[in-house]
This record gives C-alpha cells, sequence and structure tokens, in this order.
C-alpha cells in the first residue's frame, strides 16, 4: 500500500460538482438494484435520480441557480422509510441525503482503502457516525468491537435502527454525545436537514436552530467505555473523525493517548484546519499519510 510523507503535497482530481454528478449517476443504477421498495417508488427515486443529474449538469454549464433550487425541489419529493441494501449492510433510508451518505458511492476511495486496509482493525471508533455507514462496514469486515458515536438525535435513532436492521447488537456499541476538547454540555448547531451529516459543534450552519449535547474528550470516552471491554487496548485500533470542524480539538485535547496507543486515523480535515493539523500529526509521530476523498486522509505511524 502506498503512503506518503506527511508534508508531501497532493491535489485532488475531482470538483465537488463532478463529485456529486457522478454519484447521482452511480446512485441511478444503484437505485435499480439495491433499493427494495414498491415499484410506484422505485420510478419514483429512479426519475428524481435521472432529472437530478440532468440539472447538476445544467447548473454546471449555465451557472444558474434556478437550477439548484429545481434540484432542491426535486429532492424534497424523495420517498421516505424505503429500505436500501447493498452488500455490506441494510439501512433505512430516511431522505434523499441519507441515501446519498449511506451510498457505497459516497466517499468511494474512502470505502475502497478500508477494504483492502490489512489486516482488519480489532477496535474500530467510529465519531461522527452519523446513520452508521463506516460502523456497518466494519462489523461486516469482521472487526471486533465498534463503538460508534452521534451527536445529533435523529441520526443516533437511525444509527440504532440500522445496527437492530443488520443484527450487530453484539458487534457495535451506540453512544448519543460529541467528542470535543471538553467533558461537559456543548452546543450543536443543527443544519437545515435533520438528516444531513453536516451538523457542528464549531460551525454556525445559519438555521438558528441547536441543541445541547453532552460531550467527552476522546481519551476519557475511551477510559470510560473501552476499556470496559478490553483493560489493555489492541495495537490495532482505528479511529474515524468525521466532526465538520472540531478534528483539531479532539487530537489536541488527547494527545498523550495518540502518541501512546498509536491508533489509525481516517479523518475527515477541513481546508482552515488542515496546516495546524498536519503539524500537530506530526508532533504526535504520525509519518505517512495517503489522500483519499476530498477531505478525508489516511494516516499511520508505520
Amino acid at each position: 500500500m502506498r503512503f506518503m510523507k506527511v508534508f508531501s503535497s497532493t491535489k485532488c482530481n475531482m470538483t465537488p460538482s463532478r463529485v456529486i454528478e457522478k454519484i447521482l449517476q452511480k446512485s441511478c443504477l444503484e437505485c435499480l438494484v439495491r433499493v427494495k421498495c414498491g415499484i410506484n417508488n422505485k420510478l419514483k427515486i429512479l426519475l428524481i435520480l435521472l432529472m437530478c443529474v440532468i440539472f447538476n449538469v445544467m447548473e454546471k454549464f449555465t451557472k444558474i441557480k434556478y437550477w439548484e433550487n429545481l434540484n432542491k425541489r426535486l429532492l424534497s419529493k424523495f420517498p421516505k422509510n424505503v429500505l436500501y441494501l447493498n452488500p455490506f449492510f441494510k439501512a433505512n433510508i430516511r431522505s434523499f441525503l441519507d441515501f446519498l451518505i449511506l451510498s457505497i458511492y459516497s466517499e468511494g476511495e474512502s470505502i475502497k482503502f478500508l477494504l483492502n486496509l490489512k489486516p482488519t482493525p480489532n477496535i474500530f471508533i467510529d465519531i461522527g457516525a452519523h446513520a452508521g455507514k463506516y460502523s456497518l462496514i466494519m462489523a461486516r469486515l469482521g472487526c471486533e468491537k465498534i463503538y460508534s458515536i452521534e451527536a445529533e438525535k435523529e441520526n443516533y435513532l437511525a444509527l440504532k435502527q440500522n445496527i437492530l436492521l443488520n443484527n450487530f447488537k453484539s458487534k457495535i456499541y451506540p453512544f448519543h454525545m460529541a467528542i470535543c476538547g471538553k467533558n461537559g454540555i456543548a452546543t450543536l448547531h443543527l443544519a437545515e436537514n435533520v438528516t444531513d451529516g453536516s451538523h457542528s459543534i464549531v460551525a454556525n450552519r445559519g438555521t438558528g436552530r441547536m441543541e445541547k449535547v453532552k460531550c467527552t474528550t476522546l481519551h476519557s470516552f475511551i477510559d470510560k467505555n473501552v476499556r470496559k471491554h478490553s483493560s489493555t487496548l489492541s495495537n490495532n485500533i482505528l479511529i474515524k473523525i468525521d466532526v465538520e470542524g472540531a478534528e483539531y480539538q479532539i487530537l489536541k485535547s488527547s494527545f498523550d493517548f495518540f502518541k501512546i496507543n498509536k491508533p489509525q486515523l481516517l479523518i475527515e480535515i477541513w481546508d482552515e484546519n488542515r496546516k495546524r493539523v498536519f503539524s500537530l500529526l506530526k508532533r504526535i509521530g504520525y509519518k505517512y499519510y495517503t489522500k483519499l476523498d476530498k477531505d478525508n486522509y489516511f494516516f499511520a505511524f508505520e
């Protein structure tokens, strides 16, 4: 597996609009094969996705926001509570955003990387689990213990439902809380759509909607929950961090934990955090990284 030195420069070859377009196109095919619902709902989903592809292309060439507004109106018509099946898990789809986020084509490079990661980690800590996509895949790959942490209550309920749907109750432990730089209570700023994965404790989403959520540092969470199942931590730990801008807080507040236990990291890093996150990871001792999707990186000590 090819890794790059921590301060090597890399570029993402695909623009965000192209990524969305590609996901939509693949989702049209996925709809025919992997969505379990009545024929009327399936045709409705397929028509919506095909029209979204067209509108996305039109917006790209005309630069007119009219197409974006049409897209939003179309996606609001997406049928609720249909079953999504793929080779790794089943999931209840609550909205179009769920369909995109849970699709195996969304963050496809990260998923492909995990499928080829050997040996499979013994412990997987999923920080920002949403409805459980990464946790469910890791459970299917044979990971022994998975700790799934989701701060937003509706996504947490969907996470629990999907764990039960896949009979992973003995493998995946869900937690309704936020991991950040302190112990106590945090304010979670909610995105426009409740099924979105972009709720944040550091970025105001402009909706005016917030909820209070229990929060803790990563090392405190591990001491209280992970060590309960294992007095000594495995040396094969993978931690996924997708926390909408709070990644630096998590790393800094648990500096010693990362330095001592040397977990592998799958982490989304916001542009404004990239320089200080890379600097901090170098001080912790991480030597190598590989860039996956637009903002996703994999870090390892060796």
